[in-house]
């Protein structure tokens, strides 16, 4: 992974994308890749294509989903690198028209791990 030197942490997140079904990152997107968003999945996953080998993959922002994704399998998709890092600047600055959430609300997936 490389550092993308025209990231700017201080500016503002704009990107928010919801969804009621799943949410993809398709085979044409680049070799590399870093995306930068809210991205909510009411019945569905958040994941990578996997009909090709691609390099690294970097998500900085939020995501929910329903199932589980995931950016890469045994045939192809992000396999040299991935990193997933919650971006706090959501809790306060949302994307416009995001959900807001005041505090963290665990599921029953949390509740059942946590016992």
């Amino acid at each position: 992974y490389r550092s993308n030197s025209a990231y700017d942490p201080g500016d503002p997140i704009h990107l928010g994308i919801i969804a009621s079904q799943d949410i993809t990152v398709t085979d044409s997107a680049p070799y590399n890749i870093e995306i930068q968003a809210a991205i909510f999945s009411a019945e569905g996953k958040c994941d990578c294509d996997d009909t090709q080998s691609k390099g690294n993959f970097r998500f900085l922002g939020s995501m929910v989903e329903r199932v589980a994704g995931g950016r890469y399998s045994e045939s192809g998709g992000y396999m040299k690198s991935g990193e997933y890092i919650y971006d706090e600047r959501f809790r306060n600055d949302p994307p416009p028209f995001y959900f807001v959430q005041e505090t963290p609300v665990f599921g029953a997936r949390w509740e059942l791990s946590s016992n």
